[in-house]
């Protein structure tokens, strides 16, 4: 019997090295290339950019259907539903093959490219997170201590610099402040003014202030074949910031250890190793926030002055009946100033774009930033309503 037992989970095993494609077929390509059509509104440039971003998200919806029909017997429904409200594919590549305008309506015809692997194993799917989010600009501001010792040289500044840049990050050195801002982002830094950070940063162009601490500390020695090491270990934490309003993006730490025969270069590779796992960990989760924007929508903030409460109500109204368009809140309306947080998948230029085309409504934009948007109010057309005076 045990022979004939053992003679089984032989032939099993053999099944399961000559005949892969048969066990795992329902397993998904690490990419799928599907034909779609998408449609934007109108006939000019960002018609033709609305009709691509809708392409995009038809392709990557056809192909998380088509995996999960593959894999899924159980809860189908629920799973697909998650998995589309997260974007588990991701478009790496597109090609429009056909374009024309029908009634108004931008058409194309799109050969489009999804990832189906996670997105940090794609370096195409990174590139074109970062281009979908407008490629910003990311300030490194850390601090090193070495046993309780502030140190001046920057490793883990470096090596978060060095780490992302390889990635496609677009970075701001932070050697390019002057020695006031210098001063003052140090300032804000020790305070944890993430306000105060942004704003400098945003001076330079900087549009996320990547910031934290790093310390390392000493573990004691320790003998291998003879030779006395020391032993170190290194702690990441940061906060990746916004900075045209301070919003925290993620926070996370990242722990690494080193053991040299020098006591400092021992410090210094476990304050390297940590930054290289902190780099990691801030490249995945900005990714996925990205990728979730992408295709679920995100908060764009829109400020709207001398405003009086009639023509924000009709800009509410209005913003809502764009299919673009998750929600619309007003979050301030005081002396003739209206905020509102519009979530939506529509880019910044393409929000202002649609803002100063409402029917009806007369709005002028006067400054647009990748989250923020202000436009001034004309007044409503066809009526005497004039603008709010501010208070």
């Amino acid at each position: 019997m045990k022979k004939s037992r053992s003679l089984r989970i032989l032939l099993i095993v053999a099944l399961c090295v000559a005949l892969p494609g048969v066990l795992f077929a329902a397993e998904p390509a690490a990419k799928r290339v599907v034909v779609v059509t998408g449609k934007g509104a109108g006939a000019d440039d960002a018609a033709r950019d609305e009709a691509l971003r809708d392409a995009k998200r038809r392709a990557v919806e056809q192909v998380a259907v088509k995996i999960y029909s593959e894999t899924q017997t159980e809860n189908y429904v629920t799973v697909l539903d998650r998995v589309l409200s997260r974007a588990q594919g991701y478009v790496t590549d597109a090609k429009i093959l056909e374009e024309k305008v029908e009634d108004g309506t931008m058409v194309l015809k799109v050969k489009v490219t999804v990832a189906t692997q996670t997105i940090m194993d794609d370096w195409g799917a990174i590139q074109a997170a970062l281009e979908g989010a407008g490629k910003p600009r990311i300030m490194v501001v850390t601090e090193d201590m070495i046993d309780g010792v502030y140190s001046p040289q920057h490793s883990t500044e470096y090596a978060l610099m060095g780490a992302l840049g390889k990635k496609g990050f677009p970075l701001v050195e932070y050697e390019q402040l002057n020695q006031v801002s210098m001063k003052e982002m140090k300032a804000a830094h020790d305070a944890g003014d993430a306000g105060r950070m942004s704003k400098i940063a945003s001076q330079y162009k900087g549009e996320i202030v990547l910031a934290g601490d790093a310390k390392a500390t000493y573990g004691g020695t320790v003998t291998i074949a003879g030779v006395t090491v020391h032993q170190y270990q290194a702690t990441v934490m940061l906060k990746a910031i916004r900075t045209d309003n301070a919003e925290v993006l993620t926070s996370f730490d990242a722990v690494g250890k080193a053991s040299e025969m020098n006591r400092g270069s021992a410090a210094e590779k476990a304050l390297k190793e940590a930054s290289q796992i902190a780099a990691t960990k801030f490249v995945k989760e900005i990714m996925v926030r990205w990728r979730d924007e992408s295709f679920g929508g995100s908060a764009l903030t829109v400020e709207i002055t001398d405003v009086n409460f009639t023509g924000l109500e009709k800009i509410i109204s209005a913003l809502r009946t764009y299919k673009e368009v998750a929600s619309v809140v007003q979050r301030i309306f005081r002396g003739g100033t209206a905020e509102l947080e519009v979530t939506t998948t529509m880019p910044p230029q393409r929000l202002a774009q649609t803002l100063e085309s409402l029917k009806g409504i007369k709005l002028n934009v006067k400054e647009m930033t990748a989250r923020r948007i202000v436009a001034a109010f004309g007044g409503l057309e066809g009526t005497e309503s004039q603008p709010a005076p501010i208070k």
